[in-house]
């Protein structure tokens, strides 16, 4: 792999990231909406934590990618 090919490819990558993130805070934010919906609970500081945890993981999730497709 020649180093222009290794920036085209982390282009791609990082420009299908904001429709990656888009795509996980909605769902995420229906299945909260859902789940609220359907039992009484009371939101904590540990749920918010919770939250950016999730969205930290899987943009570390999407970045294992890029790496398994530059040491392909």
């Amino acid at each position: 792999m020649t180093i222009e090919e290794l920036k085209l490819d982390i282009k791609w990558w990082e420009s299908k990231r904001w429709i990656f993130n888009c795509a996980v805070g909605l769902f995420g934010s229906f299945a909260l909406y859902n789940g609220l919906l359907q039992c009484d609970y009371n939101w904590s500081f540990s749920d918010t934590l919770g939250m950016i945890f999730w969205g930290i993981g899987a943009n570390i999730l999407y970045s294992l990618g890029i790496l398994l497709e530059l040491f392909d």
